[in-house]
């Protein structure tokens, strides 16, 4: 799938997506909801990608990269590689935790994005939408 994406047309720094939304956060039997926002830029084929989120009392920075392995005129299937730290909130500790997921946008410069990211210890799920530029 790397190789997919590496054989896809490359821009230099192309396009960038602002996203938000609500976003779910689920570790052990506990579940929480809140919401998030971002932005992900493309450069050569990848989208580095840096989110922060709000649930539970707990502020948390999301950074990684999506590998887009589906680009099709207005819909993206990515794979997704990153980590989350919590910064703020009640016994928070700050500990970068190694996430990966997969998600899809659909759309041109408006549309919806849709992601799932899990960590050993928890599971993100968002669905939002976003403005590209």
């Amino acid at each position: 799938m790397f190789l997919l994406a590496l054989a896809a047309p490359t821009t230099a720094a192309a396009d960038g997506v602002v996203v938000g939304g609500a976003m779910r956060f689920a570790a052990d039997e506990a579940a929480f909801i809140g919401g998030f926002g971002g932005v992900a830029v493309e450069v050569w084929g990848m989208e580095p990608y840096g989110y922060l989120s709000h649930d539970a009392d707990v502020w948390a920075i999301q950074a990684g990269i999506a590998i887009p392995v589906i680009r099709l005129d207005v819909a993206r299937v990515l794979l997704r590689f990153g980590t989350s730290t919590p910064v703020s909130g009640p016994a928070v500790e700050p500990d970068i935790n190694a996430t990966v997921g997969a998600g899809v946008r659909i759309g041109r410069r408006f549309g919806f994005v849709a992601s799932v990211d899990h960590a050993r210890a928890f599971t993100q799920s968002r669905a939002g939408l976003f403005v590209g530029w």
